[in-house]
Order: C-alpha cells, then sequence, then structure tokens
C-alpha cells in the first residue's frame, strides 16, 4: 500500500478542491496544468537527501522523479506520516503546496495553503479541513494522554472537546466548549457521541448543538 504526497507550485491560496481538481485534469492528460518553477526542484533535491532514492530501508514505493513541475511521490505506507512532515516544512522553506491524498490536505504555510478550519489535538497530528469522517475520528480518541481536541475557524472562532481532570470535570465526562466573541461557554456529557455531533454540526455550519445542550458561561 502506498501513501501519496504531490507538490507543487501556485501563486495564489487555493484550496483542498482547487487542488483535488488541477489533479484530476493532469491525469486526465490536460497539458500545463501545472507551471514549472525552480522552488519545486529545490523541494525535491531537499526531501531526497533526507530520504534517499535507494537503500535497504528507502521510504518510497516508487523512487520520484525529479521536476520543476510536480512532483509524485509515492512512499512506503508506514513511512508516509514522516515524510509528509518533513514536507510540511520544506512548504513553508520553499514556498510550495503539497497536496496529501489520504488524509485530504494540503500542507501548511505555503502560498497555495488557505484552510477553512483546523483540528488540533493534545497528542495527534495536526489536521486541516478535516471532514466528518476526521472529526469523528479525533473525538472519539479524545481521553487520557489526550486531554482535548480543537476546532478552529478561519475566522477565529472555535469549538473543542475536553475530558476529565483537564478541563475540571468528571472522570468519563466531556466538557464541550465553544467561543463567541470574549465569551466562552461550556456544556457537559457522558456520550461521545454527543461529543463527536457537537463538532461536526459545528465544521458544518450547522448551530442546532445550541438548543440540545444546557451552556454556562464560564469566567476566564
Amino acid at each position: 500500500m502506498s501513501f501519496d504526497l504531490y507538490v507543487w507550485h501556485e501563486p495564489d491560496s487555493i484550496t483542498v478542491g482547487d487542488a483535488e481538481t488541477k489533479l484530476e485534469r493532469h491525469h486526465d492528460g490536460e497539458p500545463a496544468v501545472f507551471a514549472a518553477d525552480p522552488a519545486v526542484g529545490r523541494c525535491f533535491d531537499a526531501l531526497v537527501e533526507r530520504f534517499p532514492l535507494e537503500g535497504d530501508d528507502s521510504a518510497w514505493s516508487v523512487p520520484p522523479a525529479r521536476s520543476e513541475t510536480l512532483l509524485e511521490l509515492f512512499c512506503v505506507s508506514h513511512r508516509g506520516p514522516e515524510i509528509a512532515d518533513v514536507l510540511r516544512d520544506l512548504a513553508a522553506e520553499h514556498g510550495v503546496v503539497c497536496y496529501v491524498v489520504f488524509p485530504r490536505r494540503l500542507q501548511p504555510d505555503g502560498p497555495g495553503f488557505a484552510p477553512r478550519f483546523t483540528m488540533t489535538s493534545a497528542a495527534l497530528r495536526k489536521v486541516y479541513d478535516p471532514d466528518a469522517d476526521e472529526v469523528r475520528r479525533q473525538v472519539t480518541r479524545v481521553g487520557r494522554g489526550n486531554e482535548f481536541t480543537i476546532l478552529e475557524r478561519a475566522d477565529g472562532r472555535f469549538a473543542q472537546v475536553g475530558y476529565g481532570d483537564f478541563v475540571s470535570v468528571p472522570p468519563g465526562t466531556y466538557a464541550l466548549e465553544y467561543r463567541e466573541g470574549d465569551d466562552q461557554h461550556q456544556a457537559k456529557t457522558t456520550d461521545v457521541a454527543m461529543a463527536v455531533r457537537f463538532l461536526q454540526e459545528f465544521l458544518a455550519g450547522d448551530e442546532t448543538w445550541k438548543r440540545r445542550h444546557l451552556w454556562r458561561r464560564l469566567e476566564l
């Protein structure tokens, strides 16, 4: 099984959907979808210095070819997250876009990255523009050793789920919190499904969760 990534340069901000559309056009044979830029080649050189193309412990399921237009990177599955983490920093350094096929995300800090949502947890990898399934995976892993997950919108508004002593609630209890303006509010539940539903609805822009729970304003 392969862990697939693509790297190219964008002069303007794009979304995950934009990236996928461009890759589909490229795979359908449309010419000149991606413009050449030396930064892509420099990113490749830095990447293969860290992860050589050959060797007994090669990270590549198919050795990638150098290009200044589009890097098509097919990694051994268990090395993929490691390579993605390195590419996140290289994207920032060289000003390129890195698209990770699964989970669907653009690596941050390059000029083409414009996430609508960012999901951060105490112990898990940061996720950009998660879908409902990813939100469920993140929330169901909140507990001892991973005591919170926060879903933040690009405008700074956020909702979060915390667990147990970390958020001053009893063991086995989830604290649901959201911020509007300068005010932060909290509700409690022992049902992880309710915690999942809370963040999924926040992601979708559905404010049904406001009426479902009993909220109190926190003194910060």
